[in-house]
């Protein structure tokens, strides 16, 4: 996802990067270090965020879904 991120068209870059940013928040949650995962999650939640806000291509991800996902495993 970070090579995406990088080499994405500037428009999807929150997308890609958010993305990214709630794998290494869920590698942080499975290691034991809350804190990084919850800094991860909510920046990956901003740039999510700030995505959704257009009508962008999501490539069929809910966006929405897949941020709560992953806030019920980092604050589970």
């Amino acid at each position: 996802l970070e090579v995406r991120w990088k080499s994405c068209p500037e428009q999807e870059r929150p997308l890609w990067q958010g993305l990214a940013q709630l794998c290494v928040a869920l590698t942080h949650a499975e290691r034991g270090n809350a804190v990084g995962a919850r800094r991860l999650l909510d920046r990956a939640a901003g740039h999510l965020g700030a995505y959704a806000d257009g009508d962008p291509p999501t490539y069929g991800l809910d966006l929405d879904e897949v941020l709560a996902c992953a806030r019920r495993r980092v604050e589970g």
